[in-house]
């Protein structure tokens, strides 16, 4: 479902962020507006963290379809080049973000503004999560960015690389 756009960039939500917002607040109604601030904080990161990503692409020329956030988290749909250095720098955006996030709610925490606790942490495991060198998270394609600079390495065998590594990392999920 398209809910708007962001420097003419499309941003849907999938139908299932809807049903599990409606279940969160039919399981505990006296506590649903809380959640409901939660889950807009959550998804609201998310989708800065995704627009990280689409920001540096589009620097470099590249188009972003449109940024979808799922129960999960978010995709943001860039039309890549196979141009590893360029992949390095979009992949680490969407990480960079939240470490900024992260910076400016301990300031805000530190004066005393509420829930900065909360943003900081939600921005820390966000950060780490996505920097697990596991593909497609952004670590992978940081680790493929960096395998396919290799010498002699085409982009096809850094992902096939990438991939044989991400199948053993799932394990420890």
């Amino acid at each position: 479902m398209r809910v708007g756009k962001i420097l003419n960039i499309p941003i849907r939500i999938h139908w299932s962020l809807l049903v599990l917002m409606g279940i969160i607040c039919l399981y505990d109604p006296e506590s649903s507006l809380l959640s409901v601030a939660y889950a807009t904080i959550l998804f609201g990161t998310v989708l800065l963290h995704e627009l990280g990503h689409a920001f540096v692409a589009r620097d470099f020329g590249f188009e972003t379809r449109d940024i979808t956030l799922y129960p999960f988290g978010g995709i943001a749909q860039v039309k890549l080049q196979k141009d590893p250095i360029k992949e390095f720098y979009i992949a680490i955006a969407g990480p960079a973000v939240n470490g900024f996030l992260c910076a400016i709610a301990f300031f805000c925490h530190m004066v005393g503004v509420p829930l900065m606790q909360e943003v900081m942490f939600l921005n820390v495991v966000m950060c780490l999560f996505n920097l697990l060198p596991s593909f497609p998270m952004d670590g992978g394609r940081i680790v493929r960015s960096g395998v396919a600079r290799q010498k002699g390495t085409d982009y096809e065998t850094a992902t096939k690389k990438c991939l044989k590594s991400s199948k053993w990392m799932s394990w420890s999920y």
